[in-house]
């Protein structure tokens, strides 16, 4: 029981899509508690009324604007071959992993990824692969490969029929860098829009002549976040907002310095070896800032080795751009001892995104840039410096982190008790990530910009770990999950997002993905993608849809309305028409009981000429389901029926995905 009603705003529900059901299942709740009655279980879904039927309306002559196969994306990782996509033998995709990402319909795959690649340098991952330079993870400063490159994506990209879009990382690069890169993956051979190398030539010697035509760039990853995002920037949001935006030079103090891509927090050793060379974490480093220590003691700095005496304690900056630090051989320069731990103190100089921004589309102006600062304070902070026209488009990461959120009650949003705790959280907070998104574009289009807002990753993630035993399960790969990513399909299409990189492509087994294995295990979101596939790359345009007497799941009768924290409606409906001129419905029903199926009657307003109904679904005997190497707990399924008048009537199955496609 709940003391007192609950505190509940009608006005507060307006900002759903469907809000009548919830605001008459509240308002039910409140007149039992008002007049002492027992409030039902909250383990069972609340109907507005036991005399309403569902009904969905869509008016088939409507037209919301354009449906987008972009949104059916996915992150993609460049470490370990590509988590295992790409056969070095071959040197070629593994034909199971291309066939799965077709079958799986992908449009949209992003490269190198997201925080592991905030530290990539493009050009080490380049030419021959005896050649090839070293990577730094960008988690965890480790050294990683460079074996998966912009090459390798590109073939893999278009063996499965999708398009590339890329993050070039802001951390470590310079705007000439950025602007290189999309010389090399746009430019035509002959032609030099860069200066410098003629890249285009040099993608032409490494045997692909043709130009990529790689239209999708942004530039970082998650840099409004604090913590190890920040690299270099400040952690203070609003002084790191300034630093994206104008650039800066930041003073890094006595840093353990690492070598050969991989920098430990408390550096690497010296091995004793003749013109060792170190790295800093935080290039392009001004060569006059950089002081040295070795074991505590100062060394210092010259131009040119050469000139340098055997004895002299001496290093070299020789390449600023990539923070390398050069000793001595012996002859001219001293050798570092063996074991000596060497650190510096340096300047790390960077530009700001305008003029990343700038570099990059005189190269190609047809491209498109994005920023990826995901917040509100990125317009905001571009109108009050003059930049509003600076940018083509915002990339956001609108996930639910249950490790990092808390409820309406202020618990954390992963301390789940039971697997079913789980599931709701999960569809409670889907709709918060849609407020946000849209506050950006909103934010956005009050700063007098243009642009557009892309998703280059979202998805539900760190929960309570899917390995652990009983009350948990495999949450991550389960049916719950692919219900959450299904919903925001929805919203992102009716919301008008112009591309969308759902969860990771490949992936560990206890992560967020769509596949992983030697042979790809088609996880319950891999399934579900199957499923809606037909109407998103249909294309063709979105229908008005209204539904009635949606059922409500109320959780928490206090908060039922407060932020969608306490309640969420069964169904989430998208209708379209397709380019092939037939008409598709999307129905997703997020009950988790297995007596929460709902029968609906489908009614068309503005003429329907269809005379049956081919159904996919997916289909799952509970919530909990999931499909991994050794379980497959969701499946896919195909029926047709009649139609008949201007409608029909069918049975949504509780934790289901349903594509119907009329004709």
């Amino acid at each position: 029981m709940v003391d007192g009603p609950p505190r509940i705003s009608t006005a507060d529900l307006t900002r759903h899509e469907v809000h009548a059901p919830i605001v008459a299942a509240v308002e039910k709740i409140a007149r039992a508690m008002v007049s002492g009655a027992a409030v039902m279980s909250l383990a069972v879904p609340v109907p507005v009324s036991a005399a309403e039927p569902v009904q969905i309306t869509i008016s088939a002559d409507s037209d919301e604007g354009p449906v987008r196969a972009e949104l059916l994306g996915a992150n993609h990782r460049y470490p370990g071959l590509g988590y295992g996509m790409w056969d070095p033998v071959a040197n070629a995709p593994r034909p199971e992993a291309v066939a799965a990402t077709k079958r799986a319909g992908l449009t949209m795959i992003r490269y190198p990824g997201g925080t592991v690649a905030n530290t990539f340098r493009w050009k080490r991952a380049i030419g021959p692969a005896a050649q090839r330079g070293c990577q730094t993870d960008g988690r965890d400063w480790t050294k990683a490969d460079s074996t998966y490159g912009p090459m390798e994506h590109m073939r893999f990209v278009a063996a499965t029929g999708a398009q590339a879009q890329i993050m070039v990382p802001f951390a470590v690069i310079t705007p000439g860098n950025a602007a290189d890169w999309v010389e090399f993956m746009n430019a035509e051979v002959g032609t030099n829009p860069n200066g410098g190398t003629a890249w285009a030539q040099v993608r032409a010697d490494n045997g692909h002549p043709r130009p990529y035509g790689v239209r999708n760039w942004e530039l970082g990853n998650e840099h409004y976040l604090r913590g190890q995002q920040r690299y270099w920037m400040d952690q203070d949001p609003a002084v790191a907002v300034d630093q994206y935006i104008k650039g800066g030079v930041v003073r890094i103090p006595a840093e353990p310095l690492g070598k050969d891509c991989a920098h430990p927090d408390s550096g690497v050793p010296a091995g004793g070896t003749a013109g060792e060379v170190f790295e800093v974490k935080h290039a392009p480093v001004v060569p006059a800032s950089v002081q040295v220590t070795v074991n505590g003691t100062a060394w210092r700095r010259v131009d040119d080795l050469a000139t340098a005496k055997p004895g002299d304690a001496v290093f070299a900056v020789d390449r600023p751009v990539d923070g390398r630090i050069r000793f001595g051989d012996g002859v001219h320069g001293r050798k570092l001892p063996a074991g000596a731990r060497v650190s510096a103190s340096y300047q790390s100089v960077h530009s700001g995104f305008p003029e990343f921004y700038r570099a990059m589309k005189q190269v190609d102006p047809s491209i498109q840039v994005c920023s990826s600062w995901g917040t509100v304070a990125f317009p905001k902070r571009m109108k009050a410096l003059g930049h509003t026209g600076d940018y083509d488009c915002v990339t956001a990461h609108p996930y639910t982190n249950f490790a990092a959120e808390k409820d309406a009650n202020g618990n954390p949003r992963d301390a789940w008790t039971t697997p079913l705790d789980g599931h709701d959280q999960h569809m409670m907070s889907a709709w918060t990530r849609v407020e946000q998104t849209q506050a950006l574009k909103t934010a956005i289009s009050d700063s007098g910009s243009k642009a557009y807002v892309a998703l280059s990753e979202f998805g539900a993630l760190w929960g309570p770990d899917p390995g652990a035993p009983t009350p948990f399960y495999r949450w991550n790969t389960s049916m719950t999950h692919a219900l959450y990513m299904a919903s925001q399909w929805i919203r992102w299409m009716y919301h008008d997002i112009r591309y969308a990189e759902g969860n990771d492509l490949f992936t560990t087994p206890l992560r967020y993905g769509l596949f992983h294995g030697t042979t790809p295990v088609f996880t319950s979101e891999a399934v579900t993608r199957e499923v809606i596939k037909p109407l998103f790359h249909a294309g063709g345009h979105r229908l008005t849809r209204k539904i009635t007497g949606n059922p409500v799941r109320v959780v928490d009768p206090a908060n039922c309305g407060n932020g969608n924290d306490g309640c969420y409606e069964a169904l989430v409906v998208a209708a379209t028409r397709g380019a092939n001129g037939r008409t598709y419905v999307m129905v997703v029903n997020r009950m988790p009981g297995n007596g929460d199926a709902v029968t609906a009657r489908l009614t068309f307003t503005g003429g329907l000429t269809a005379t049956t109904a081919h159904v996919q679904a997916t289909q799952s005997a509970d919530f909990t389901s999931y499909n991994d190497e050794a379980t497959t707990g969701v499946t896919a399924r195909t029926t047709s029926l009649p139609v008949s008048g201007n409608g029909f009537t069918y049975t949504f199955a509780p934790h289901s995905v349903t594509l119907q496609e009329l004709s």
